[in-house]
């Protein structure tokens, strides 16, 4: 079967002409953070909802606080993803390391089927409402159903 060379195709680059990859841009830095979320308030109604700790610590005005614990929570995640790496990496008839791999394999299919669920059935996150009204059919007492969809 022949080779194809694709060594010879130029991949568009930053304006500086070199030809490496773009890394996704990450925002480590505290004060524009802070920024970026105090001036978008759909964003900062996600933090507060998902991460309170770091909502109120952004909200009390204090950048000092604010990257503190940011960067607490940044170092307890890098941990956490650290020793979920040496466990995946241990021996594989290890019995925690088994037990941790099946935990994973359990948290991601929990995640799947909540994502599933939020797409194909998101009446079961919310309250529905329905409306039934009185009305006469042929001058018979009925109740209908309104669908406003």
């Amino acid at each position: 079967m022949p080779q194809i060379d694709f060594s010879g195709i130029q991949v568009p680059g930053p304006s500086s002409g070199a030809s490496r990859p773009q890394e996704p841009q990450r925002n480590d830095d505290p004060v524009k953070l802070r920024e970026m979320l105090l001036a978008n308030p759909h964003q900062l109604a996600l933090l507060k909802e998902r991460n309170p700790p770091l909502a109120e610590a952004l909200l009390t005005g204090d950048i000092k606080k604010f990257t503190d614990v940011l960067k607490k929570q940044q170092n307890e995640r890098a941990e956490r993803e650290m020793e979920r790496i040496r466990l995946m990496n241990a021996d594989p008839f290890d019995a925690e390391a088994q037990q941790n791999i099946a935990e994973e394999i359990r948290l991601r299919n929990v995640e799947a089927n909540m994502e599933s669920a939020m797409e194909y059935n998101p009446e079961s996150f919310g309250q529905v409402i329905m409306l039934y009204i009185d009305c006469r059919v042929n001058g018979h007492p009925v109740k209908a159903f309104v669908d406003s969809g």
